[in-house]
């Protein structure tokens, strides 16, 4: 029997059932909740540290238009710059500081936001493909099933554990965020055409028209600025336009200058094709190794094939023991039959994808669910240079096979009857189990160091990860050199792994000093610090190459480093001289060198050679400040207010404000002193 048919013979009481309903949601956001609070006193990790903790430009002085606009768009973690989340993390610093509780807390917030919109989405969706399967002639059903289908969808999207790295990792907030505000512009576009498509006399020209549309375009440009990735949800819009719309209002096509909506969707179809012909295609052929990656693009598009189908597997069966933050140990696909999972991989893909456009015709929600999922990956998972495998990428992905789950189950629900408070908690302890299991894992940075070493061993980043918590551990420790002893085994694994990182040599460096501390002797570091110099100056260049730089000289300056000056400098300047080094790169390592060159020996006129070369290779306000820092304490007043002036200028956005304000206060007071003389 046809679902549609099935709701209209099957009515309960409406207060009933909304009675019901409104209990179901509170029990299955409260286990949301429940879940992912076993995470709370986690830490940040990873990114977190250069996108929030390392990041002075979020401290907001107050929260002045002016002042709130300069930390929004403070960010530099994308070409839009991400306002929306960067000035959340801005605000949670102003009213909480650098507690990593309250960050995962609002995300939690947000993921649940995110969960209620799952259930708008759905159980709209639900309702314009019922009124569009009987051509908008069907009354709503009094029990409203679809609105239960929207309450299953959100249950196991809310509570699958594969969308943990979205949550309890707070600078994916960027991600959940455009989420957030992308599905519910979804929602709203459905709302406007479903009552424009259906409804008689009702256009998209009324006034509840425009304003759901303008809603829709105001929350996807949100989406957009929380993170490039929102882009995705426009076609996503086309995409629920072609399934449940046709391109029609009431039986007629919509027309736009002479031409039918639908013709001027191939026409863009077309026009997109033709683009990535002229831009993409070459990139394809293109075989040499991305900057920054140790793969090609070829290499990328290939691996991904064998990325879809883990995401996959991990979302129908998920297995915590296979989720990770880090899967930077995953084996690159060189070409289709190396390794032969590829091959097995491509034909996966390519089955399911010609199977389900022949089942078109009886089960259109399946080809929707499945170009949902391969349109919401076309970003991150294509031909640009990103890292191969993150799970948060399939925040929003796999809600098109919760719409197909959801639309199957109707009428289970609708028999269901009493037995629906036998199924909800099966439900909830099944999924939220896993992710709680997972979210306690997260609790202790120490713990969760070491569940994703033993389940990566090959993995660079997991056993660096592990080493670094070892080494913080062992300060707060009575057994410190066992503890030491750990961590330099660790970033010994490191090194071993599949990885060329040089991060596993500053690792070890690190350790080396601070086991050279708690023996009270010499740290035998000479051969680490001739292979790293080595290898930072000829191994493909590493984004993270300034943030281990800036590491050093810290440590240097204030930690256990006891290097010599002049090998100290080498090690930082080492990074010039390797061709693969980007020119922005080169220029923050030297300014790195300069300010090293002050702090440690008041050299000011190697400073001043070095900022210049900086300079050279990539000119920003922060160099320019440290430059007229440097003519300042050299007596070159005129030239440091030049400098400030420019960089004043160059900061469009304000990021740099306070520290030219500082500056320029320090100035002053150099040219008074210099007059009282």
């Amino acid at each position: 029997m046809e679902i549609n048919k099935f709701l209209l013979n099957h009515k309960r009481n409406p207060e009933d059932i909304n009675g019901r309903l409104l209990a179901a949601w509170m029990a299955i956001l409260f286990a949301i909740f429940f879940a992912y609070s076993q995470g709370l006193d986690g830490s940040f990790i990873f990114d977190d540290f250069p996108n929030i903790v390392d990041s002075d430009q979020l401290v907001l002085k107050n929260l002045s238009p002016a002042e709130l606009w300069r930390a929004a768009f403070s960010g530099d973690a994308g070409p839009l710059r991400r306002p929306v989340p960067v000035l959340s993390f801005a605000l949670n610093i102003y009213f909480s500081g650098l507690d990593p509780w309250y960050f995962k807390l609002t995300n939690i917030f947000v993921h649940l936001s995110c969960t209620i919109a799952i259930g708008i989405l759905v159980s709209r969706f639900l309702r314009a493909w019922n009124l569009q399967q009987t051509a908008g002639s069907a009354s709503e059903p009094g029990h409203r099933a679809w609105a239960w289908g929207g309450w299953l969808a959100a249950s196991i999207w809310g509570l699958h554990p594969l969308n943990l790295t979205s949550v309890l990792y707070v600078v994916q907030r960027m991600t959940s965020l455009a989420a957030l505000f992308g599905l519910l512009a979804v929602a709203g576009y459905i709302e406007a055409r479903s009552r424009s498509a259906f409804t008689p006399n009702v256009s998209n020209t009324s006034r509840s028209g425009i304003h759901h549309y303008a809603s829709a375009v105001v929350l996807l440009v949100l989406s957009c600025l929380s993170k490039e990735s929102g882009l995705l949800f426009i076609p996503l819009i086309i995409l629920c336009e072609f399934f449940l719309f046709k391109f029609k209002n009431r039986g007629s096509s919509i027309t736009v200058f002479g031409q039918s909506l639908q013709h001027w969707a191939i026409y863009a179809v077309i026009l997109v094709a033709v683009c990535i012909i002229i831009w993409i295609a070459p990139r394809i052929l293109d075989t040499t190794r991305i900057p920054y990656r140790d793969f090609s693009t070829p290499d990328r598009l290939l691996t991904q094939s064998r990325v879809l189908v883990f995401y996959l597997s991990e979302f129908f069966i998920p297995q915590i023991s296979k989720m990770s933050l880090y899967h930077d140990d995953i084996e690159i696909s060189r070409s289709f039959w190396q390794p032969l999972t590829t091959a097995l991989a491509i034909s996966f893909v390519s089955i399911v994808s010609l199977s389900l456009f022949k089942l078109r015709k009886n089960y259109p929600i399946l080809l929707f669910s499945w170009l949902w999922f391969l349109i919401s990956h076309s970003l991150e998972s294509s031909i640009f240079p990103l890292e191969l495998v993150h799970e948060h990428r399939n925040y929003f992905a796999t809600a098109g096979f919760c719409i197909a789950f959801a639309y199957f189950s109707i009428p289970f629900f609708v028999k269901a009857g009493n037995k629906i408070w036998i199924i909800a908690p099966t439900l909830i302890i099944l999924l939220g189990s896993s992710t709680a299991i997972r979210a306690l894992e997260w609790s202790s940075p120490l713990v969760l160091a070491t569940m994703e070493a033993s389940r990566h061993p090959l993995s660079m980043r997991a056993n660096y990860q592990l080493g670094s918590e070892l080494i913080f551990a062992a300060d707060q420790a009575t057994d410190k050199r066992s503890l030491l002893a750990q961590a330099k085994s660790a970033f010994e694994a490191a090194a071993a792994s599949r990885s060329d990182s040089v991060s596993s040599y500053f690792g070890l460096l690190a350790a080396k000093f601070a086991l050279a501390k708690e023996e009270d002797a010499h740290a035998d570091v000479q051969d680490i610090v001739d292979s790293l110099i080595f290898r930072l100056k000829n191994n493909p260049a590493e984004a993270a190459i300034p943030a281990h730089i800036a590491a050093l000289s810290h440590c240097q300056l204030s930690g256990p480093c006891s290097l010599q000056d002049m090998d100290a400098l080498a090690l930082i300047t080492a990074p010039i001289e390797n061709p693969s080094m980007s020119p922005s790169a080169k220029g923050e390592v030297l300014k790195m060198a300069a300010e090293y060159a002050i702090a440690r020996a008041n050299d000011w006129t190697l400073a001043q050679t070095m900022v210049e070369e900086a300079l050279n290779h990539s000119d920003v306000p922060s160099t320019r400040i440290v430059y007229a820092q440097v003519l300042r304490n050299r007596g070159d007043f005129q030239g440091s207010r030049l400098q400030l002036e420019v960089a004043k200028r160059m900061d469009g956005f304000g990021r740099y404000t306070s520290a030219i304000e500082r500056e320029n206060l320090l100035l002053k007071q150099s040219t008074s002193e210099e007059k009282a003389q």
